[in-house]
């Protein structure tokens, strides 16, 4: 493998703060041996199987009464606490 090569690979994962700050001082984009790719690994077929078989059965679940996954909000929260009272 020529040393060029061998200096691109490698990999960074980062998000939240520490992204914002690679992206808004381009860090990343000045190296000139840095190639810079989004993520994309929900893009599959596996995961949008997967997205739609979730999807299928939150419905389902959601539809007869016991809905699944719900994003914590305070009303939901507070109906949490009564049910354990």
């Amino acid at each position: 493998m020529l040393r060029e090569e061998a200096e691109l690979i490698c990999s960074v994962d980062c998000d939240g703060d520490d992204l914002r700050t690679l992206v808004a001082d381009q860090v990343l984009l000045r190296m000139p041996n840095v190639i810079v790719t989004p993520h994309s690994a929900f893009n599959t077929r596996e995961a949008i199987a997967r997205i739609a078989e979730t999807t299928i059965k939150n419905i389902k679940t959601y539809l007869a009464g016991e809905p699944q996954n719900l994003v914590a909000t305070q009303k939901n929260l507070s109906l949490k606490e009564q049910e354990h009272v």
